[in-house]
């Protein structure tokens, strides 16, 4: 067609709540160029991909969830997450301050335990467990969860008991 969106996946679609005719999706599983970010300026209509080459070296990896979100920053200063989970773990993590224009990569949350660090999803369950909230207040924070805290014995290694490094004090 001639909207510019590929035929492939895509596990999300974020608005702008500043501008509903601002959209954003993935589109992955297509082996090419053409995996990426897309956005659109008039409700679907028409689609350009705006997502950078570090991106799009993991929506091409077979991304198992791809979530997106939108603060309300507004205009051109639109602020938008991206999280993308590959082999059931927390691969990349993008913002972009420019309504998808630019995009920066997000250092990935993590907790040391027993002097092993630990990402969000120790359980390997990303496609199932992950939220990502855009901070209504501040477009520089985004809020993302995880499918559970390390459990002792993780990989071989002894997390300590709880609480844990972060102040947890239950697996949840």
């Amino acid at each position: 067609g001639t909207s510019g969106m590929p035929c492939g996946f895509s596990y999300d679609l974020a608005s702008d709540p500043t501008d509903n005719s601002r959209l954003f999706a993935p589109a992955t599983g297509l082996g090419t160029t053409s995996d990426g970010i897309y956005r659109s300026t008039d409700t679907g209509a028409t689609w350009t991909k705006v997502s950078n080459p570090a991106m799009d070296a993991f929506l091409s990896n077979s991304p198992n969830r791809v979530e997106i979100v939108v603060g309300n920053a507004g205009g051109g200063n639109a602020n938008v997450f991206a999280a993308i989970c590959n082999g059931g773990s927390l691969a990349g993590l993008f913002r972009s301050g420019d309504a998808g224009q630019n995009w920066a990569s997000l250092d990935l949350p993590s907790t040391t335990e027993q002097g092993t660090s630990y990402g969000i999803h120790p359980g390997n369950q990303c496609a199932v467990h992950m939220s990502l909230v855009a901070d209504p207040g501040d477009p520089n924070v985004v809020y993302i969860g995880g499918d559970r805290q390390p459990a002792n014995n993780e990989n071989g290694s002894l997390v300590s008991q709880f609480p844990n490094s972060i102040g947890a004090s239950t697996y949840g």
